[in-house]
């Protein structure tokens, strides 16, 4: 008997996943959603994580290395044999101003290595080979720098030298794990670290050294140790070796820049892989207790015949229970699969577009497994409850179905407003519905907001991308480009430039890095120096509101007062090698990219001890159209190391901004088709469940269309109830997931254009109009006989 039971529910569970087909394998897709964003966004972070770590152990990068003034060779040598140290390799750095084949000044970094491997930051070679023996001014360009400028083997850089050109011949192409990300230094000409201002290339060491005039000296010294993990007595000891040398700085692997800004990126990637699988299966989670909270509120009266005919309150929590886990189960095992396949795709086309050169690409089973997981523990919860329910029914009142006696209230509504109990019949079904079942409103209109919620956020996340494009490059810049030198007076230099034909404007500016303290707290960052009264910059706070620069005072990204809770009025230190000084928190400005702080350029120029006279940027406003003969002008004026052009900027940071672009749009195709199919299971169940109703008001007369229109009108009214509900969650879930992507590089503020809300409301409509006419062609179709003697819903 009880193998007969068992049978009779399986099949009773077949016909009605079968009848139901459309919204089950919806709500399946929704979960399959989830889980497939949940492990690829988890397998990517990981598999971004073991590649990081993959081509720094490969490529040897430091675990620290010391910047000095002057190390002769038996000081290598030394430090050399310090305990614990693994491998040493000595360079020498040198910035030059370097000529491109078109003549285009760049600031030309140019590190000397010796010529024998293995070495500590080695290369990977993408083109061409290495260094042999007797090589002499040849170089190998560093990968980003080279494929902006698509450079190749045989290929000329010119530097000048002593007043004359001496040309480099290009042998290679390569990466370093020093620069996986292009990043400033500490004393760095330019804050604004770019391939399109900076060229970075590898020589033979004795060339470079020649260049900085150092013969068989070097500046640098790179170390890997066998612990890295408690390096200090390695460091201590290095230190007081080289005491004698001029130590400007020493710096660990975890301090490097390049290093901490993909470790933020990553993070941010991290928030990102939990937070949106989360929320789709938390929707999904939503749609399939409607699902089956209706199911079981239609099945009442077959719930009772059932356990009048023996089933046990067991059997029938198992039957309803086994519907949303069935969902749960197709929607992992496919969701594994894509999850798995897309997780392989993000990794590689994010590493390209980084510049990963070694990707390491594993399978995280235990992710697969707590993607599974999370959809089967949602799915249960979703479920159990409404088991429960069908489990508790009371067989003799769940078999007469709707039967019982309802006394009919006129609802709150009209007896506010009396007028709308005169309203015509076709007008008045609607809005008496609405309050004649509360619960399945309240489900219609919930499963309605999460729709409009889930493409407000992506449309938001869209617009707030092209806002801080826009902020960065439009509103907050009004100079088209920054010309470094590296001689020449301030009043000199501008008067030159002024000159030139199609300069309008011209302003200087300094930029250094610098130590800010406050409270036990610090941070490395960059100073920028800015005349009070610029032309050049503007600078607005996150409310929208413009401030000024003003002395004794600084201006701070807005990620000071988000992650480091300073405010207002607070007093900070800043810092140089040469001198520190106290400034007030004047206010928290909008800076999409970067943490750096503004101040009046005079008191920036007193901090480095005007250490910086000669050398300087000027901020240059360039008449339309005229931008080629700015260039030229300007590279012919001596001094000149390099010219930053904005546009150029903007074009690389598009390129890294490419792949977010892309990933926003596949999210943004996943909400579309969420909120289209939470819409259709939640209009579907809504006309469904009232089969009854329909069919009744069809004997008594009723025209189809009148009826269609009454639905319809009933449906729109809770689709504009969820609108405004939807826009206010939707920007809260956007504010908390761009806090996600709060870093110390990149710092964002949730925007959404008004045409964006219209475009949103217009389109969840239309959705609604479009996911009710399947069920409005069921309804007119039904048997009205055989529909009215039921005694179901």
């Amino acid at each position: 008997m009880k193998r007969l039971e068992a049978t009779t529910m399986r099949i009773k569970l077949m016909r009605e996943i079968l009848n139901a087909k459309v919204r089950f394998l919806a709500i399946t897709f929704v979960v399959m959603i989830g889980v497939t964003i949940f492990i690829a966004s988890s397998m990517s972070y990981r598999n971004l994580k073991t590649s990081y770590e993959y081509t720094y152990k490969k490529l040897n990068f430091a675990d620290f290395r010391v910047k000095s003034e002057r190390i002769p060779p038996y000081i290598v040598d030394r430090v050399g044999t310090v305990n614990g140290v693994k491998m040493v390799t000595p360079r020498v750095r040198k910035d030059v101003s370097l000529i491109m084949s078109d003549g285009k000044h760049l600031m030309g970094r140019m590190i000397g290595i010796p010529t024998q491997r293995p070495m500590v930051d080695d290369l990977l070679l993408e083109e061409g080979r290495f260094f042999v023996k007797g090589d002499k001014m040849v170089c190998i360009a560093e990968k980003h720098f080279a494929k902006f400028y698509d450079l190749h083997t045989g290929d000329t850089l010119v530097y000048y030298r002593d007043g004359k050109k001496v040309p480099l011949k290009v042998i290679g192409v390569a990466s370093s794990p020093e620069y996986l990300v292009l990043a400033g230094e500490k004393g760095d000409f330019s804050p604004m670290m770019s391939a399109t201002a900076m060229a970075i290339a590898w020589m033979p060491v004795a060339d470079v050294q020649a260049m900085a005039n150092m013969p068989g000296e070097y500046n640098q010294v790179l170390f890997k140790v066998g612990n890295p993990g408690n390096m200090d007595p390695q460091i201590n000891a290095v230190e007081e070796i080289m005491k004698y040398t001029g130590i400007k700085e020493v710096v660990t692997q975890g301090q490097h820049q390049g290093n901490r800004m993909l470790q933020a990126d990553l993070e941010g990637f991290r928030g990102f892989a939990l937070f949106f699988p989360i929320l789709f299966l938390g929707i999904a989670c939503f749609s399939i207790y409607i699902l089956l909270s209706r199911l079981v509120y239609t099945q009442r009266p077959f719930i009772g015949v059932m356990r009048a005919m023996g089933y046990t309150k067991r059997q029938i929590l198992y039957h309803y229970l086994s519907f949303a886990m069935i969902i749960g189960l197709l929607g992992a095992l496919a969701g594994a699969v894509a999850g798995y396949g897309l997780s392989y795709l993000i990794a590689r086309v994010y590493a390209g577009t980084i510049g990963i050169p070694l990707i390491k690409i594993k399978t995280y089973w235990l992710v697969i497994f707590q993607g599974m997981s999370l959809s089967l523990i949602f799915c249960a919860v979703a479920g159990i409850l409404p088991a429960l329910k069908s489990a508790r029914l009371d067989p003799s009142k769940a078999m007469r179905g709707e039967m019982l006696e309802h006394k009919f209230r006129q609802p709150v509504l009209e007896r506010i407003i009396p007028p709308l109990s005169r309203i015509p019949l076709f007008l008045k079904i609607p809005v008496r519905n609405m309050f004649r079942n509360r619960r399945r409103t309240v489900f219609t209109v919930v499963g309605l907001v999460f729709s409009v919620m889930l493409v407000l956020v992506f449309m938001a996340v869209l617009n707030t991308t092209n806002y801080a494009m826009n902020r960065g490059f439009n509103m907050n810049n009004r100079f088209d480009m920054v010309a470094v030198f590296l001689g020449g007076k301030d009043e000199t230099m501008i008067s030159k430039i002024r000159r030139l034909d199609g300069v309008r404007d011209v302003e200087p500016t300094i930029g250094y890095n610098c130590k800010v303290r406050w409270d036990g707290d610090s941070t490395e960052t960059v100073m920028m120096g800015v005349q009070p009264e610029t032309r050049m910059r503007r600078f607005y706070t996150p409310e929208g509101q413009q401030v000024a620069l003003t002395d004794r005072h600084i201006l701070m990204s807005q990620w000071f007062n988000k992650k480091k809770n300073l405010q207002v009025g607070d007093v900070v230190d800043v810092s140089t090698t040469w001198r520190s000084k106290k400034f007030i928190i004047a206010a928290f400005i909008e800076e999409p990219m970067g943490n750096q702080v503004y101040m009046p350029r005079d008191e920036v120029r007193e901090l480095l001890a005007y250490g910086t006279n000669s050398r300087g940027g000027f901020y240059v406003q360039v008449r339309p159209g005229r931008n080629l003969a700015v260039r030229d002008g300007l590279q012919k004026l001596p001094g000149l190391a390099a010219i930053i052009d904005l546009n150029e900027i903007k074009r690389e940071v598009e390129h890294y901004m490419n792949l977010m672009y892309i990933i926003v749009y596949v999210m943004l195709i996943f909400a579309l088709i969420m909120a289209f199919t939470l819409t259709f299971n939640t209009i579907t169940i809504n006309i469904l469940e009232r089969e009854r109703e329909v069919a009744t008001i069809r004997t008594i007369g009723t025209e189809s269309w009148k009826i269609s229109v009454m639905t319809t009108i009933e449906n729109l009214i809770l689709g504009l109830l969820s609108i405004i509900p939807g826009f206010i969650l939707g920007v809260v879930v956007g504010k908390y997931a761009m806090s996600l992507q709060q870093t110390e590089y990149f710092s964002l503020n949730l925007v959404v254009y008004p045409r964006t809300y219209l475009i949103v409301a217009l389109g969840i409509i239309a959705i609604l109009l479009i996911c009710q006419v399947p069920s409005l062609r069921y309804v007119k179709k039904v048997e009205l006989a055989k529909a009215t003697k039921e005694r179901g819903a």
